[in-house]
């Protein structure tokens, strides 16, 4: 029997040391923005008729097809490596088992794991002994999101490998469990306002020729306090690629000097997600309830649908659509802002380089509430930068621009639409080295500017400052 030459065992180990924490997370402070690597492919040996499992042989790297297939698996030259399996196949040099061990490799380079799997999976049905090529399919299941192939592949061969393997095995399926784990995460800010209440300044309001003075409490109120947050999520796999998906949190904000603008809000959502090496589409639905100063003040029904997709190994893009009913508690309320609100987004991230990534996104929001006065649609756009040091220092910062239209002119005062545009800059400074058993402190500096034609009532800017302090789990 043909066998594979013990270079897929040396080369894979090098290749797969580097490989074995395959999805780099950069420190994104709140942006999900996993740095997906292309997958490390170890080229085979073949020498003279046989590809040898088990013993050292010298790789062929000569001038003839053999050669160039295996220089172009070493070099990842894709590209060549398609061209020159179609001429493989019907030159003298043909090997059955080459070919397929290249084909899988070149299918998993361009992040074919479907049919990757299917080459390999049926390599190993001819040649159950090819030990080294389980341990790579059971690679191509983990990059593909199927743990549970992964797992039972990698524990079937690893009595099979040599120690150095062995240890490596180890450290997938540590992985493996950890991403069979609810993630769970944890912050604690302390948080500074200048406009608690989200004031206008203006002291009076004007119009057509008559002034009204505004009562203190009208105008932005200081507040210092905590905000906190607390989310589990958990991914359970039903079979392949397919999950059954689940989140529960809750998040707040207590104000030492203000408690009656205390707010906590609980969420919980369940729902299906299918996920591979390409990206992840899930359908999600919701539940949110909102307490205001201890007592409850709204809560929304909903479903959420979301799509992320791998363009390339630096390009990623997403798209999500959202619809809720909110409800308010206080019926004088509920009359007036209860609504159906629809939102769609699309968005972006693309690495400049491993620690520096740019992202952004559009979005709109149509809030339909039942007293059109109050109704409104939001368009905006966004964009930001994140990056991360080698020494651990590391930042964010993003710009948000929105134009927000209400349905009808205001009643009370006002006899026309109210239309406001709306600025926001967010930053984020971390050092990883300043830590205590996991958990980093961030300093946070936020400023949001609001323009509107009702200037006397709506317009008004504020600086937030906090240090927030995360871990997860």
């Amino acid at each position: 029997m043909k066998k594979l030459g013990f270079f897929i065992t040396s080369l894979m180990l090098m290749s797969i040391m580097t490989h074995a924490n395959h999805a780099n997370v950069v420190h994104t402070q709140g942006v999900d923005m996993p740095l997906e690597k292309t997958p490390d492919i170890t080229p085979i040996q073949k020498a003279g008729s046989e590809i040898n499992m088990g013993k050292v042989g010298t790789l062929n790297l000569g001038d003839g097809l053999t050669g160039q297939i295996n220089r172009a698996i070493v070099a990842k030259d894709w590209q060549s490596l398609d061209e020159l399996l179609h001429t493989y196949q019907s030159s003298a040099e043909y090997d059955p088992i080459l070919y397929q061990y290249a084909l899988g490799a070149w299918h998993r380079s361009q992040f074919n794991h479907h049919q990757a799997i299917a080459v390999y999976r049926q390599m190993l049905a001819d040649n159950p002994d090819f030990h080294y090529v389980r341990f790579d399919l059971a690679l191509m299941f983990f990059e593909d999101k199927r743990y549970d192939e992964a797992k039972s592949e990698l524990m079937a061969v690893k009595p099979l490998l040599n120690a150095d393997m062995q240890a490596l095995t180890e450290r997938y399926l540590d992985q493996i469990d950890k991403r069979n784990k609810a993630n769970t995460s944890f912050n604690v800010n302390y948080e500074k306002t200048d406009n608690v209440n989200n004031a206008s300044p203006a002291t009076q309001v004007r119009w057509q020729g008559k002034t009204w003075k505004k009562t203190a409490e009208s105008l932005p109120q200081k507040a210092t306090g905590v905000r906190y947050g607390f989310d589990i999520a958990k991914d359970k796999q039903l079979r392949a690629n397919h999950y059954l998906t689940a989140n529960a949190g809750i998040d707040g904000v207590h104000y030492w000097n203000k408690p009656e603008y205390d707010e906590q809000t609980a969420t919980l959502g369940l729902g299906y997600k299918y996920q591979n090496v390409r990206g992840n589409v899930s359908v999600v639905p919701f539940l949110n309830h909102t307490w205001l100063d201890d007592k409850p003040y709204q809560y929304e029904t909903g479903i959420k649908a979301n799509i992320n997709r791998r363009i390339s190994s630096k390009l990623h893009v997403g798209a999500g659509v959202q619809y809720a009913k909110r409800h308010y508690d206080e019926k004088r309320l509920a009359e007036r802002y209860d609504s159906d609100v629809r939102r769609v987004s699309a968005s972006y991230r693309y690495v400049l380089m491993p620690s520096l990534m740019v992202f952004g996104g559009v979005d709109i929001t149509d809030d339909d509430t039942k007293d059109k006065e109050f109704a409104s649609v939001r368009h905006g756009i966004n964009l930001g930068v994140l990056g991360e040091m080698d020494n651990g220092m590391g930042g964010r910062v993003s710009v948000r621009y929105a134009k927000r239209k209400f349905d009808a002119p205001e009643q009370l005062l006002y006899d026309f639409v109210r239309q406001d545009d709306e600025y926001y800059l967010q930053t984020a400074l971390w050092y990883d080295k300043w830590q205590y058993k996991g958990f980093v402190p961030n300093l946070n500096i936020n400023y949001r500017k609001i323009n509107s034609n009702m200037a006397d009532l709506y317009s008004r800017d504020g600086v937030q400052s906090f240090i927030s302090v995360e871990k997860k789990f």
